[in-house]
């Protein structure tokens, strides 16, 4: 029983500290004030979940930008040493930046559609 309570105590240090202090893990904090969300009601994980949900696409654009510089560098270097992988790699990395970029938004606006759809607040 003892080795048990040891393996818990490592394995799952969060559920274990939820176990013995609940009112200092599960304590709703008021976030949306700190970052003028419009999510001012909810509190805890959710609020945090919602101000990142709707933030992705800035985040997501800021990747891409980031992923684009990154492979216009690789091409240009590739293609001015005559290394043609390299070239090959820059041009992956912007198709795989478009792509994933392309996932994000369809997303987005698969949710706004769901929202209107049933008329539930989902972000």
């Amino acid at each position: 029983m003892k080795k048990l309570i040891q393996k818990l105590i490592f394995a799952f240090p969060a559920s274990f500290a939820a176990l013995i202090f609940p009112k200092l893990v599960f304590a709703q904090v008021q976030i949306g004030p700190t970052f003028n969300s419009r999510y001012q009601t909810q509190e805890g994980i959710g609020q945090i979940v919602s101000l990142f949900l709707s933030n992705a696409g800035i985040v997501a654009g800021v990747v891409f930008l980031f992923l684009l510089i990154v492979a216009g560098y690789t091409m240009i270097n590739g293609a001015g040493s005559g290394d043609p992988k390299k070239f090959a790699q820059g041009k992956d990395i912007i198709i795989f930046a478009f792509i994933g970029f392309l996932i994000i938004f369809a997303a987005y606006w698969i949710i706004q559609i769901i929202e209107l759809i049933t008329g539930l607040d989902i972000v």
